[in-house]
């Protein structure tokens, strides 16, 4: 697991890489914010998930982008 974050910004995150995804994970106090890249090789694109964590434990679906490369 990584560090990051520079020295000022509060609270800092982590960062963990498996395979072909990446999730930061900021724990703000009012709770967790996690958000995960994953890389599809097959198409050539990124999916970027945004998530806010509930009482609970479960998360919750902030937000959700597809990233791709314009190749025209």
């Amino acid at each position: 697991m990584y560090r990051f974050g520079p020295k000022s910004s509060i609270p800092h995150g982590t960062l963990q890489i498996d395979g072909n995804t990446i999730q930061f994970i900021i724990p703000y106090a009012t709770g967790p914010f996690r958000n995960t890249w994953r890389y599809d090789p097959a198409a050539a694109s990124w999916q970027c998930v945004l998530e806010s964590s509930l009482p609970d434990g479960t998360w919750k679906h902030f937000e959700h982008y597809d990233v791709t490369h314009d190749r025209g």
